[in-house]
């Protein structure tokens, strides 16, 4: 076993935000991991000054550079910008020099000298050369550029800009204080510098609706090629965070569209990184995302044996791990691969280990847990207990933070559907009545609500809630199902028939949608088809007749 708590700090935020986006960068590219895979390339051009006149392109003037030349979109593109405080150019050139490599890395002077002159107005002149920096990057379709100065002691101050527009950019430098930069820098010294540069290079922070998409693929490929090819000697806790980026890179895309490349991507890396990794701690996280991978290709794919080897890579990474928290989210996750299997037995059992383990002072950890094993309770048809871990992740959720509405909403749906199973309609309706007033506009909500309060009769008012959900959420099936049970209920068969013939289009074996328009053929007086429709729901639900009875439907 393994003791990780030293790593907590730095690591258990990362590992917690898989969905959830952090520097989604230069992984693999530094990360000790690739240890046999880069030592011969870059750190032989590290200490080969000459090695560097084949990644740039030296004997042009500015003009005539930018007039000739045409950036390479298989390597990253960095363009390198005058530092201020270097007339001759001498510190300058010694970026090169750290970042020189053979062909991973194309680099590129450029006229514009990008400066942030810090003082009263250091805000509004970062601004500035974010902006003007996202200019010279569209300008030259590259990856990232890089400016700074020389200060009175002569070490450099460097900042970066990524392609995104600086989304992750950070009003405090990369500081290297070497003195007055001897030619051949120090190994920390290029390590330190190639990191920062490589760690802005596929930053993706806005993954919302305006993410672009393609541009994040191919840096994402990018990096993959250069990981390939080189790694640096980090220090172990930086080679992990290089490493985890990476990971969360792909997932966040496997997640967005499903290519297998990405998935074989993560796990070609982690069985190099379980094989090959120097440390303990650097295998177990490989196992780690190698696991998560694995449980991503089952959701996506439903691959039955990539869930199995989730289940048995899990199983390694608990028996090398002591760590509390890192553990408790292992067997969440394993807990979800239990679930899709069906056990609900040996989920639960995984979560009742992950709770114990989470500290009170992790709190939305712990809350996650609790819903985790709620749907497993369900899972095996204990409502009670399902109740019970809701209603203590629900007093969890704090008023404060910005999601609680939403996350507040989706635990009351969770626990009126308990008691909908229980046969509580009106509990469930309270829940309901609390969700829709934090969320107005959830259709999920509103459907739910219809439903509840057609079951006991208050029939005016589950209509209205069903024909609102269907303006938010037009032809929904599960909607359309609601509102012609109310319909039936009404003795408005024809309405009935019309919204049950919808959902049957989409799903020709939904059986409530079959059972309840049979009765509605039946009160027109169509007995053919309606016996006929009554046999098939019966045939796919045997017991729906009794259950639909309770709700006075019959």
């Amino acid at each position: 076993m393994l003791d990780f708590g030293h790593a907590r700090e730095w690591l258990l935020p990362r590992l917690k935000t898989p969905l959830t986006w952090i520097y989604v960068t230069i992984g693999l590219a530094l990360s000790a991991a690739a240890g046999h895979f880069l030592q011969s390339h870059f750190l032989a051009g590290f200490e080969k000054a000459a090695g560097f006149s084949a990644s740039v392109v030296e004997g042009w003037t500015c003009q005539r550079r930018k007039a000739s030349i045409k950036l390479s979109d298989q390597e990253f593109s960095v363009l390198v910008s005058p530092l201020q405080g270097d007339p001759n150019g001498t510190q300058t050139a010694k970026i090169f020099v750290a970042l020189a490599g053979r062909g991973d890395i194309q680099l590129l002077q450029v006229c514009q000298s990008l400066q942030i002159h810090i003082g009263d107005e250091y805000v509004t002149e970062q601004i500035k050369a974010v902006q003007r920096g996202r200019d010279i990057l569209k300008e030259w379709h590259a990856d990232l550029i890089l400016f700074g100065k020389v200060v009175a002691d002569t070490s450099l101050h460097v900042w970066t800009i990524n392609e995104h527009g600086g989304c992750d950019f950070s009003a405090k430098p990369v500081v290297l204080t070497n003195g007055a930069l001897p030619g051949e820098f120090e190994r920390e010294t290029k390590t330190k510098l190639l990191g920062a540069v490589l760690k802005e290079i596929a930053a993706a922070c806005n993954h919302d609706d305006d993410m672009n998409w393609d541009l994040f693929k191919r840096q994402m490929r990018k990096l993959t090629v250069l990981m390939s090819r080189s790694t640096l000697d980090f220090q172990e806790d930086e080679q992990l965070q290089f490493s985890t980026s990476y990971y969360n890179g792909l997932n966040l895309l496997y997640h967005h569209d499903g290519d297998e490349e990405w998935f074989e991507d993560a796990s070609s890396f982690a069985k190099f990184e379980v094989s090959k990794g120097r440390t303990d701690f650097q295998k177990a996280n490989a196992m780690y995302f190698y696991g998560r991978a694995l449980l991503s290709k089952r959701l996506k794919t439903n691959d039955v044996d990539a869930l199995n080897l989730s289940i048995k890579v899990f199983e390694q990474f608990l028996r090398m791990v002591h760590e509390p928290e890192w553990r408790a989210d292992a067997l969440v996750m394993r807990s979800d691969a239990h679930k899709l299997k069906g056990d609900a037995e040996l989920a639960i059992r995984d979560l009742d280990e992950a709770i114990l383990l989470i500290p009170a002072s992790a709190p939305e950890t712990r809350r996650k847990a609790l819903v985790a094993r709620s749907d497993a309770h369900k899972l095996k048809g204990d409502a009670e207990l399902a109740i019970r871990d809701l209603d203590e992740a629900i007093l969890l959720i704090p008023a404060s933070a910005p999601s609680a509405p939403e996350t507040r909403t989706n635990a009351l749906i969770a626990r009126s559907d308990l008691h909908s199973l229980k046969g509580d309609a009106e509990l469930a309706i309270r829940d309901l009545d609390e969700a829709i007033r934090l969320s107005p506009k959830n259709a999920g909500a509103l459907n739910s609500r219809c439903y509840e309060l057609a079951k006991i009769g208050r029939l005016e008012l589950a209509l209205a809630d069903c024909n609102e959900s269907l303006n938010l959420l037009p032809n929904d099936p599960a909607t359309l199902d609601s509102r012609g049970f109310t319909y039936l209920k009404l003795k408005r068969p024809d309405s009935a028939i019309n919204d049950y013939d919808a959902v049957l289009r989409l799903d020709p074996k939904q059986a409530y949608s079959l059972y309840g328009r049979g009765l509605a053929y039946l009160m027109l007086g169509n007995k053919d088809q309606g016996n006929q429709d009554i046999a098939a729901a019966k045939a796919i639900k045997a017991d729906i007749a009794d259950e639909l009875a309770r709700y006075g439907v019959k």
